[in-house]
Formats: C-alpha cells, sequence, structure tokens
C-alpha cells in the first residue's frame, strides 16, 4: 500500500535496478547543487555530480553513493540513472582509502577530474562517518 504523498523513485545503473520504491522525499547531488524532490514537482532533468542520494520512504531511509549520471522527475516519478551506485551500507575503509589514492594521483591541472575526485571523497567520507 503506498501513501497518498508518495513519488515512484527508482535508481538503475549500468548492472541492475538498484532500487524501486515510494518515497516521500528525495535529495538529489544535482551538478549545480542538492535538489529535493517532492510529490508533484514540476519536471526536471539533471546531471549528477558524484555524492550522496537521499531517498526517504514510509519504510526508511536509503542512502546511496552515485559516482554521477542524471535524474529525471516527470508525472510523480523520479529516476536516477547511475553511472556508478553503491548503497551505504557498502561504503568502508577500504573503498575510501582506494577513492583517497585516486585523488592524490589525479593531474592537478585537470581542473574537471580533480573536482570530480574531491567529490567523490566528499561523498564517500560523508556516507562513512554518517552511522
Amino acid at each position: 500500500m503506498t501513501a497518498a504523498n508518495t513519488f515512484l523513485a527508482t535508481l538503475v545503473t549500468p548492472e541492475a535496478v538498484l532500487l524501486e520504491t515510494h518515497a516521500n522525499f528525495a535529495v538529489i547531488p544535482a551538478d549545480d547543487g542538492q535538489l529535493g524532490i517532492l510529490k508533484n514537482r514540476a519536471p526536471v532533468v539533471t546531471r549528477l555530480t558524484p555524492g550522496v542520494l537521499k531517498i526517504e520512504t514510509p519504510g526508511g531511509v536509503y542512502q546511496y553513493f552515485v559516482g554521477g549520471g542524471y535524474a529525471k522527475m516527470q508525472d510523480n516519478a523520479l529516476t536516477v540513472l547511475a553511472e556508478q551506485a553503491l548503497p551505504e551500507e557498502a561504503i568502508n575503509a577500504e573503498k575510501l582509502s582506494a577513492e583517497e589514492a585516486r585523488l592524490s594521483q589525479t593531474d592537478s591541472h585537470n581542473v574537471v577530474a580533480l573536482k570530480m575526485a574531491q567529490a567523490r571523497v566528499a561523498a564517500m567520507r560523508k556516507l562513512l562517518h554518517s552511522e
């Protein structure tokens, strides 16, 4: 049974559909900042930056690290197409260390790659320390 104030939220990666649920609220790491989503929101398509995707449902909260992609909200259906997505519980010190090592090897003259690597590390740190 779904509540009257929910919308359909779907998280898809190239490998699988990771989540399909009814949500009360979602926060998307959009390219131009955090974007909140509620039922009956005006249609929007946005590019994702590496960050934390948060989906609040009547049964609990889901948080994922997303490594870029796109999101579309239309007709009370949110679809997040992520290049990479890891559930909060999959983020550990080892994965964070690997991202930090990748960041340290990023060419400092490639501003876009550096900002993306920094965003990935910041999002993973946030999820790892949110427990």
